[in-house]
């Protein structure tokens, strides 16, 4: 900010106020040359940071994950149904993220995927990141399709090899199988809070991933403007 203040006045009372000093097209030595009755002072540049509203449809996907989720925790309707723990529906969900990525990818993201800012000798003649890069386009949704249906179904697994267990004591005799069903059963109540928690985490590690393969598809050249002092 360029401020103009008259010299017989206090320097804090400014008579002219020029927000953009990008525009006056002057240093302040050339502006104290011309302007001699008048005092120059040079502020550096303000900028305001906002903070960008969130998209509605990203706490609605966040949201929907963890009904999904939840669902194979709670053993009554509308529960009961393991669907995240089921390959089919991640696999599902891993290709919708894939193809929106790459159809609505810019033009400066597939130059990265084939003609990647590395060092040439990494692209030519052997194109060494251009392939690196070309399968990371399959193991990131891979990897999201994985993680999902990892995580949940790992808690029902362990809650049923918690129960196997009872049954395995008692073939064993009474005692045994009395002192498991307990130990099994505070086993299970805490693997039960545990998967409650992986839900949560997982519905927001998938949505946060997704967002972030996404955004990343839309990037744009970067331009660089030449200011004359």
């Amino acid at each position: 900010t360029v401020t103009r203040a008259d010299s017989d006045l206090p320097e804090n009372n400014a008579i002219g106020e020029y927000p953009d000093a990008l525009n006056i097209g002057a240093n302040k030595d050339e502006l104290e040359a011309e302007y001699k009755n008048y005092t120059f002072k040079i502020f550096p540049a303000k900028f305001t940071i906002t903070k960008e509203e969130e998209p509605e449809g990203y706490n609605l996907n966040g949201g929907k994950f963890v009904i999904a989720n939840v669902m194979g925790v709670v053993p009554f309707p509308p529960g009961g149904g393991n669907l995240t723990g089921n390959i089919t529906c991640t696999f599902f969900l891993a290709l919708c993220t894939f193809l929106v990525t790459n159809i609505t990818g810019t033009k400066a993201y597939w130059k990265e995927v084939f003609w990647p800012p590395v060092p040439t000798w990494l692209k030519v003649p052997l194109p060494l990141m251009p392939i690196i890069e070309f399968f990371s386009l399959f193991t990131k949704p891979l990897a999201l399709m994985i993680r999902l249906f990892a995580n949940m179904l790992a808690g029902h697994a362990i809650a049923l090899s918690l129960t196997c267990i009872i049954f395995i004591m008692f073939a064993l005799n009474a005692f045994a199988g009395s002192m498991m069903t307990v130990v099994s059963v505070l086993m299970s109540v805490f693997m039960m809070l545990l998967e409650v928690l992986v839900c949560f985490i997982q519905a927001l590690v998938f949505t946060m991933l997704s967002a972030v393969f996404i955004s990343l598809a839309h990037v744009h050249e970067h331009e660089t403007e030449t200011v004359k002092e």
